[in-house]
């Protein structure tokens, strides 16, 4: 079974603009015979209207010069006029060169009054900042090729942006302190968390209009037991036709009480009534509480939980990261912050070439590490710290590690070596603001 949405998985994707092929050249413009002189009669000028027609009638001869009749070969190779060959009944076809593609990182970048994009070449290392601007507290979204950016709390809005010009194709609110925090998709049929309204929403991004975008479908997630006032939801997935949430079970205070514990609720994607997924219950419990997001796999949900920080005063080993099967519903704990080195929190968690990237927290959030996780069966082994900084984000590829590096002396992306954790770089590469939150698009005829 697959599942249909990720969070804080950033996949392959195509998408963008794609390269209009050039026609090749057939040997100059076709020559029109002069008519003879036959004496007597004087030259006639021929009339503005007739040159336009003549005009008309040599570039129609020109275009359909690239199409070909050839019964075993009917085709408008790297024909720009392709539509032309095709009403004359002829194959449209390419000339086998494949248009270029780059891997292009998509970075939420934050000031202190705003945010702004910036996009990085993963392969060339080439980047452009301030792009477009954003709200301050952004996530990134990649789904199917498509970039969305999530602007929190003070913002409220989905903004959708278009992949190669990284300009802003729509940009619509889902309500004044809604707090949105993650999508799960469905083509043109999205669902949205509503970290402040403690809700999740359904919105219709074919939409022409911003009245239309909030289609008027919506469901309360519940409270749990040690919640406080209200819930808070904080990622969402599509599983076939159910709907998963995560709610933290924390207190109005941003605590876990005594005993707290992470809940999954699982809703029909049609009717957001409650769904009997996990056997015949239609909520779980996690292992502890606050959990900050989830990675989700074909099977499996990989799911982080922080517990209570340490940065607050808390220095329980109370978070973990636990795996959820899709298929049986059960929950399983991977491993826990006592198998972190240190004791460190479960901060954040991402999907990597070979098992999981851990970002581990003390009591500085200006030294955040890094830790490789491998699992082997039922082993699974935490390694200790590679890389220690500011890391609010991060993101694999071809053998190399990109970091969003906040350090307040060194701010931007840093490059490792996957393998080894040596730095690629000699310094952060510059984003504008400092990054934030990361999320990989391919993108054909370049990311700029």
């Amino acid at each position: 079974m697959k599942t249909d949405n990720t969070t804080q998985r950033p996949t392959e994707q195509t998408g963008g603009h794609p390269t209009v092929p050039r026609r090749p050249q057939t040997g100059g413009h076709p020559t029109v015979p002069r008519r003879p002189q036959t004496g007597g009669y004087p030259v006639v000028a021929p009339s503005l209207a007739t040159l336009c027609l003549l005009a008309a009638a040599l570039l129609s001869l020109a275009t359909l010069a690239g199409c070909s009749d050839d019964a075993e070969q009917d085709t408008c190779a790297d024909n720009p006029s392709a539509a032309t060959c095709a009403d004359a009944g002829l194959d449209v076809t390419d000339t086998g060169e494949e248009p270029v593609v780059a891997s292009c990182l998509v970075i939420s970048a934050q000031g202190s009054e705003s945010g702004a994009i910036a996009v990085l070449d993963l392969d060339t290392l080439e980047v452009e900042a301030d792009l477009t601007s954003t709200h301050r507290d952004a996530r990134i979204l990649v789904n199917d090729g498509d970039v969305y950016v999530i602007n929190r709390l003070g913002a409220d809005n989905v903004q959708k942006l278009t992949p190669g010009s990284w300009s802003t194709a729509w940009q619509r609110s889902v309500g004044t302190g809604a707090n949105p925090y993650d999508i799960a998709f469905d083509g043109d049929r999205a669902w949205v968390v509503l970290f402040g309204d403690g809700a999740v929403a359904e919105l219709d991004l074919a939409a022409t209009s911003a009245a239309a975008f909030l289609t008027g479908e919506r469901v309360d997630v519940p409270l749990g037991p040690l919640d406080g006032t209200r819930s808070e939801p904080v990622a969402i997935a599509r599983h076939e036709g159910t709907l998963l949430v995560l709610t933290q079970q924390i207190g109005d205070d941003y605590q876990c009480a005594d005993g707290a514990q992470g809940i999954i609720y699982a809703f029909d994607a049609d009717t957001l009534e409650p769904a009997a997924f996990f056997g015949e219950a239609t909520s779980l419990a996690l292992d502890t509480c606050n959990p900050g997001g989830w990675i989700v796999e074909d099977d499996a949900l990989i799911v982080q939980s922080v517990g209570g920080y340490r940065i607050s005063g808390n220095t329980d080993d109370d978070g973990a990261v636990e795996r959820v099967d899709l298929t049986t519903g059960e929950a399983t704990v991977l491993f826990r912050e006592s198998d972190v080195e240190d004791g460190l929190d479960t901060y954040a968690l991402y999907p990597g070439a070979a098992g999981y990237w851990l970002v581990a927290a003390g009591d500085d959030f200006q030294a955040l590490t890094l830790h490789r996780v491998t699992v082997n069966g039922s082993t699974v082994t935490v390694s200790d710290r590679i890389y220690s900084g500011a890391i609010w984000g991060l993101h694999e590829h071809d053998g190399r590690l990109f970091l969003s590096e906040r350090r307040a002396d060194g701010a931007g992306i840093v490059v490792l070596d996957a393998a080894t954790g040596e730095a690629i770089t000699d310094e952060p590469i510059d984003t504008g603001f400092p990054p934030r939150g990361v999320a990989a698009v391919e993108v054909s005829g370049g990311c700029f």
